[in-house]
């Protein structure tokens, strides 16, 4: 449905939500004092094996936002102009 994180969200602030993730964890495991390589390698592994799932949000993601950048053009100019959040 459209409250899922996938259209709350852009794929870049997903993207940086991820790479802030696997920074924090690693610190954490260093703060820990354990080493995280294998730990890290797994969550990568995780990462690469979706990345078909991923490709195929990606796709929906940007149909969705074309359909509404053409919806758009059929509004008052005065709305028009107002930016969606969920598009920037």
């Amino acid at each position: 449905g459209q409250r899922n994180l996938l259209w709350l969200y852009t794929p870049a602030h997903l993207q940086d939500a991820w790479e802030m993730l696997q920074k924090a964890l690693a610190e954490a495991w260093e703060i820990a004092g354990a080493d995280c390589t294998k730990f890290m390698q797994k969550i990568h592994a995780g990462y690469d094996a979706s990345a078909t799932f991923r490709c195929k949000h990606l796709q929906v993601w940007e149909q969705h936002r074309m359909s509404a950048q053409d919806k758009n053009q059929y509004r008052p100019r005065r709305l028009q102009e107002r930016k969606n959040w969920r598009q920037e």
